[in-house]
């Protein structure tokens, strides 16, 4: 290795080392987590840059200091009748310039129904609807959904966007 080139280095005795750029090594054991330090080979010497944090009980990493790990958000059962509004975000040269209400999205289970519109929300509480060309796309925090409408008109024509703000209003 050439002086003053990054050079990372395993913290113990590893089976596999992989070539990284700059001709730098960084060395894991198969099935493990990469946790390679990071040092600058200087004409004096090896200087650390990064040297990772002690692996916690279970091999995980431990988190950055002063951070807390976030509250996990208790599950609220989805299920029932939204209603909201559709606020125009792209007006299709004026067509669409007024807010909506939106009324009858329902939703059962993972199920999702509106109008034509039909989808299941995932595992990540996100919910993607097609009807032909038109388009719903967004994600369900507890009992609020954010998301957007897309309207396409025609291969000429401007189409409409809405952001949608939806609540739900009974169970």
């Amino acid at each position: 290795m050439m002086p003053g080139q990054y050079r990372m280095m395993g913290d113990r005795n590893h089976d596999v080392a992989r070539q990284c750029r700059n001709h730098s090594v960084c060395a894991a054991r198969p099935g493990s987590l990469l946790r390679c330090n990071v040092v600058l080979d200087t004409p004096a010497g090896v200087a650390p840059i990064y040297t990772p944090q002690s692996a916690m009980a279970g091999g995980l990493i431990a988190p950055p200091p002063g951070t807390t790990p976030p509250v996990p958000m208790e599950k609220v059962s989805r299920s029932g009748s939204y209603t909201g509004t559709a606020f125009p975000l792209e007006t299709g040269r004026g067509i669409c310039v007024n807010t909506l209400t939106v009324s009858n999205f329902n939703v059962r289970g993972n199920a999702v129904r509106f109008g034509r519109f039909r989808g299941a929300i995932d595992a990540n509480d996100g919910l993607q609807m097609v009807n032909g060309n038109q388009w719903i796309i967004g994600q369900f925090e507890g009992a609020t959904f954010h998301g957007q409408l897309d309207a396409p008109r025609g291969w000429n024509a401007p189409g409409c966007t809405y952001l949608l703000t939806l609540q739900r209003t009974r169970p």
